[in-house]
């Protein structure tokens, strides 16, 4: 019997070497085991520095237990979400590819100051949306009231309260607010928080804006009219068959429809409301997703959106319902979607695009910090600065992290970014200085 056994367990200790050698070669050589695709890889390299030094860092939220600068070896090939944290600093996210064999190198971080978040005041109610920031008030709202808070003495005051759900219209021209309900409506002038109590829209209007005139535009059945709530006269400017209206610096656009063809039609709401440049668009084209006169973005039912800028088209670029767009530059725009914020270079076109940020959970609003490369992104449970630059991933900055994230507004004057968070007891509202 032991004759029998020897053989056996000589060649399967033998084995079990050349086993244990082959594995070891591979181990010294940086092959790993990954056990979801159950099969030996060759590892990658992370190298990275940050600006300052002393960072902690997390790789898919497990911290490495090493700060930074370091050298990081045997990672498993794959996509990775870094985050970046040092006291005094915004969180930093940003995702980063390992691939088999190779050394990725992290090393253009610039972790940006945390300069500090207030409270400014708390509110029994929701809070639906801030209005305006001025250098001594902030006017926001509520389900049916229009509120302004005084800056220096910290006091709240309600301005207008209505018995139906309130709407609040401005242009950034425009000296006040045209609040309204269905049966109400209120100017509130934004230097002084008076309210003076008007008429509501006509029932039939609908697209209302309100102009430096203080006057409203809408469209009815009938066509585009112009109303004036403090002598209730009304005069139709337009008549046929129009779909959104939309104004800035006394430029008034909309699209008409007329024997189904869809025209960009501008009238100018200061000289005399004339007709002016009259181009023709895209079929079933009836929304404008942003109108910054002379460019202009409209976007189709089909959820298709396309430009004229400067009387001339732009090809089209297919993304799905985009809500808002931001214009750092005369040749780039930044388009946001409700899960995704895409970067054009060069003109509005497929060609031209990049995806800057896809989130799980929709984005809320998107704005541009005027002067810094950065847009500002809103979501139900973060607020966060985007950076805009030609890295192939985006840099995010967290400003703000709560179970619900309301309205957020930039003020490019100050610096700041004024939110708000909801809890069971109502709204605060904070203030964060983003720049120094």
């Amino acid at each position: 019997m032991t004759h029998v056994w020897r053989p056996i367990l000589f060649y399967s200790f033998v084995a079990f070497f050349l086993i244990a050698s082959v594995a070891l070669v591979l181990y010294g050589t940086g092959y790993r085991y990954n056990h979801s695709k159950r099969t030996l890889e060759k590892t990658g390299e992370l190298i990275m520095e940050t600006q300052p030094k002393g960072a902690s860092v997390l790789m898919d939220g497990k911290d490495i237990g090493k700060k930074t600068p370091l050298h990081l070896k045997y990672i498993l090939p794959g996509t990775y979400r870094l985050t970046i944290t040092k006291e005094g600093y915004l969180p930093f996210t940003r995702e980063i590819s390992i691939s088999s064999g190779l050394v990725a190198i992290v090393n253009d971080v610039v972790l940006i100051k945390d300069l500090g978040v207030a409270l400014l005041f708390s509110h029994p109610d929701t809070i639906k949306g801030i209005s305006a920031i001025t250098q001594e008030s902030i006017f926001f709202t509520t389900d049916k009231s229009f509120f302004i808070y005084d800056r220096n003495s910290g006091q709240v005051k309600e301005l207008v309260h209505t018995a139906a759900k309130i709407n609040v219209i401005s242009s950034n021209s425009s000296p006040s607010f045209y609040v309204y309900s269905k049966t109400q409506g209120f100017i509130v002038e934004k230097n002084t928080g008076v309210a003076k109590n008007v008429s509501a829209p006509l029932s039939t209007m609908h697209s209302i804006v309100w102009t430096e005139s203080e006057k409203l535009f809408g469209i009815t059945p009938k066509g585009i009219v112009t109303y004036d709530p403090f002598s209730l006269q009304s005069n139709y400017i337009a008549k046929g068959v129009f779909h959104d209206l939309a104004v800035d610096s006394g430029i008034i656009s909309t699209i008409e429809e007329r024997n189904d063809r869809f025209f960009l039609l501008q009238l100018d709401s200061v000289n005399r409301e004339k007709k002016t440049n009259i181009y023709e668009v895209k079929k079933n084209t009836k929304r404008f997703v942003k109108d910054a006169y002379p460019f202009v973005i409209l976007q189709t039912e089909q959820g298709e959106f396309f430009s004229v800028e400067q009387a001339k088209r732009a090809s089209s670029a297919p993304i799905d319902e985009i809500q808002k767009l931001v214009f750092p530059s005369s040749d780039t725009r930044i388009a946001a979607s409700e899960y995704e914020i895409w970067l054009f270079e060069k003109g509005i076109a497929e060609k031209n695009k990049r995806l800057l940020m896809r989130r799980a959970d929709p984005i809320i609003d998107a704005t541009l910090i005027e002067g810094a490369p950065y847009v500002l992104v809103g979501g139900r449970d973060i607020l966060e600065l985007l950076e805009i630059s030609n890295h192939p991933t985006s840099n995010h900055y967290e400003i703000m992290s709560s179970e619900r994230i309301g309205d957020s507004i930039y003020d490019s004057k100050e610096k700041k970014v004024f939110f708000t968070v909801e809890n069971s007891e109502g709204s605060k509202v904070y203030e964060r200085l983003l720049i120094e």
